[in-house]
């Protein structure tokens, strides 16, 4: 018994050295990622760094090489690509190049790896890095204005704008890209891009064409808040890329806030227009106008007592609606007529467009100017009945067809007609007729 357990003990002993010796770590280390180039480097250009290669194992590493996966065109150089012997626990610096591509794009890219191999105790020691390039960009978003229902203001990337916004609210983006770079930037693509979907653009992308260096476009995008929209604030990413001349992309991505605050009572007063409509002009002459409009519920409760006024100091009028019912994030759409007096004048006449909520308390406010003008008489046209120049052309068979011939014909000659040639004969026969009756009747005389 005590023979089987020393040889347990000295088995153990054993497994306890091979998982030590497994254990031990031959290793190299380049300390991280190698990164060339920067925020301005400029293209055609060869870009250098130096990089550090440190032996952290206990024993050194022999017949190291370094070699790389880069494509040809960066022309990478690597000094020295041989070490003969690096001793534990000490470093070797190691210079490396690459040429930067007029076609490179701009940014911070992998470009490929660096791999350094080597030998320690009979064993492969292997230590791979990424390499990255990085090129200027010249092409940047310069400014970014948000207008929030007509309120501007100026707003920079990762910054909220100051106007908040409301369900319905009108929002225009106005975007001024700039190339800063000396060659032109082709195919510019705005692309503006909101994290909910209760913001939404009329159109998400604008295609600005080229830009010339050194210069700058301005471009524009305009949506509506959703009635239904939550408070809170709305993330919108503006991104801008373009290609230059020599192929390479360029561009920038800013991110703006904006927020959305809902009233708890609200009834907004929008898309209001006058019918019959020539801007905002009725005729002395007309008997009525009507006013088309939209009221919409942003507030956080569904509303049953809803009220609306439509009030003119100048024409002294005055006119109500009551018990009006519009429930949460809903509109609703109403038309009203107004008459006009019978004594009304040319001019301008004041009209105000009010929204009430627990039928009296105050909501929203819409104005605007009703041009009252004179009336255009209707010209008549009187139509001159024109009698044409025409003779009529008899043809040679006669038959009525009702067809008139304008124009002059040619000249017509009745002794060269048919006609002529019947008339004479008949003449020749009645004037033979009568000699034959008058040398008849002397016959009788003379017996």
């Amino acid at each position: 018994m005590k023979n089987i357990g020393n040889l347990i003990t000295k088995s153990l002993v054993l497994l306890l050295m091979m998982i030590v010796v497994s254990a031990a770590v031959y290793s190299l280390d380049f300390g991280g990622d190698i990164n060339l180039g920067s925020d301005s480097q400029e293209r055609e250009n060869t870009v250098s760094t130096t990089i550090t290669l440190t032996n952290d194992d206990s024993v050194n590493v022999t017949s190291i090489v370094l070699t790389h996966d880069i494509n040809s065109e960066f022309e990478v150089n690597i000094t020295p690509n041989i070490i003969v012997n690096l001793i534990n626990g000490t470093s070797q610096n190691i210079d490396i190049s690459v040429y930067v591509p007029d076609d490179f794009d701009a940014g911070n890219y992998q470009i490929g790896t660096i791999t350094a191999t080597g030998s320690s105790n009979g064993s492969t020691v292997t230590e791979t890095a990424d390499v990255y390039l990085e090129a200027e960009n010249n092409l940047f978003i310069d400014k970014v204005t948000v207008s929030v229902d007509g309120d501007s203001d100026k707003v920079g990337d990762g910054n909220t704008v100051d106007e908040e916004a409301k369900p319905n609210s009108e929002i225009e983006i106005e975007i001024i890209v700039e190339n800063k770079g000396d060659i032109d930037m082709e195919d510019v693509e705005v692309t503006i891009e909101a994290d909910d979907d209760e913001i939404g653009f009329d159109d998400d992308d604008e295609d600005i064409g080229d830009i010339n260096n050194d210069d700058k476009e301005t471009v524009t995008f305009s949506f509506d808040v959703d009635s239904d929209a939550d408070d809170g604030d709305y993330d919108i990413t503006i991104t801008v890329e373009g290609e230059d001349e020599n192929g390479a992309r360029h561009g920038e991505e800013w991110e703006i806030t904006i927020e959305v605050d809902r009233e708890t009572h609200e009834i907004m007063i929008k898309d209001v227009e006058i019918e019959p409509q020539a801007g905002n002009d009725v005729e002395v002459c007309d008997d009525y106008f009507d006013i088309e409009f939209v009221l919409s519920n942003t507030g956080k409760k569904d509303e049953d007592d809803v009220s609306f006024k439509i009030y003119s100091n100048d024409m002294d009028y005055e006119k109500y609606l009551y018990e009006l019912s519009i429930d949460e994030g809903e509109q609703l759409e109403k038309s009203v007529r107004v008459v006009l007096p019978d004594d009304i004048k040319e001019g301008s006449y004041f009209f105000q467009l009010w929204s009430y909520y627990d039928n009296d308390e105050e909501s929203d406010l819409y104005g605007f100017d009703l041009n009252v003008v004179e009336c255009e008489e209707e010209e008549k046209d009187e139509e001159e009945e024109t009698v044409p120049d025409f003779e009529v052309e008899v043809p040679e068979t006669y038959t009525p067809t009702g067809r008139v011939v304008y124009g002059k014909p040619e000249t017509f000659l009745f002794t060269e007609s048919e006609l002529y040639f019947v008339v004479l004969v008949l003449a020749v026969f009645i004037l033979g007729a009568g000699i034959i009756a008058l040398l008849y009747s002397m016959s009788r005389m003379q017996k």
